[in-house]
């Protein structure tokens, strides 16, 4: 058998991800050993510290398990508010490599902490109290449409909007109103909820469900403060969009679900 060494650049050109070619064309550290080791030891080590510190809070009962999902959602706020803050600040300084700047500095350690979040939640000690027979298949019918939903709302927006690549280049900025977004206006919160919750429910645990609604006031939270930022962006089509898709991270209604099951199975409203 003969081993092919295949370049950064190759291999994130055969990856078929929506985005992925702008993202990596701000980012054009990515197109190198270096630059991609980067990433991943800094989002490792961002998750590998949050962890940590909520795995020893556990040590000290529910209290402490709380404490450190909150501080971890404190630590991930800060990191998002400066990714979405210090666009101008970066790009008179950065100039155009001033999102490559905030992907390492703010973006990657975010993700890390945020997937931490997750992953404390679906390992959360604790005796297990909700029943195997009432939890497994809400919880497997849960994490599997949230997997479902974050494939196609990733798909529709693209991994260089998802990634905030518009706030360092306002000029490509867009709004999406298709696939999942003529559904719910924030799938992907709505995809981390189903997840999140998911998980709860197939670990059992009143601590990791306490954990799970923690996790919802969050991303409703966030969602709302996208809301205003949408708004200010881009003005009166946003508010037209508004007033015909419902903001919650839950569908509202049996048939609006019955959509969002039609396209994750099958892909409608793709367009």
């Amino acid at each position: 058998m003969v081993w092919r060494q295949t370049s950064p650049r190759g291999l994130l050109r055969r990856i078929a991800i929506p985005g992925l070619p702008t993202l990596v064309s701000k980012v054009p550290d990515l197109r190198e050993p270096e630059g991609l080791s980067r990433a991943i030891l800094t989002v490792g080590a961002a998750f590998g510290a949050s962890y940590g510190q909520m795995r020893r809070l556990d040590q000290r009962g529910p209290l402490g398990s709380l404490t450190g999902q909150v501080l971890t959602y404190a630590a991930v706020s800060r990191l998002v508010w400066g990714l979405l803050r210090n666009g101008p600040r970066f790009r008179e300084r950065y100039g155009s490599l001033a999102y490559q700047e905030a992907f390492y500095r703010y973006l990657l350690p975010a993700a890390g902490a945020m997937a931490a979040s997750v992953a404390h939640i679906a390992t959360v000690p604790g005796t297990r109290t909700v029943s195997r027979l009432l939890a497994v298949a809400p919880g497997l019918y849960l994490l599997a449409t949230g997997v479902g939903l974050l494939s196609r709302a990733v798909r529709a927006l693209g991994v260089d909007t998802a990634a905030a690549v518009e706030v360092y280049f306002p000029e490509e900025g867009r709004l999406v109103t298709w696939s999942a977004y003529r559904i719910l206006r924030h799938p992907l919160y709505a995809a981390a909820a189903r997840v999140v919750v998911g998980l709860a429910l197939l670990r059992g645990k009143v601590r990791g469900l306490t954990l799970a609604a923690l996790h919802l006031g969050w991303l409703h939270l966030w969602a709302q403060l996208e809301e205003g930022e949408l708004e200010r962006r881009f003005g009166p089509s946003y508010e037209a969009y508004r007033e015909q898709v419902p903001a919650g991270i839950i569908p509202d209604s049996l048939e609006r679900e019955r959509r969002l099951l039609a396209l994750i199975r099958w892909g409608e409203y793709e367009t």
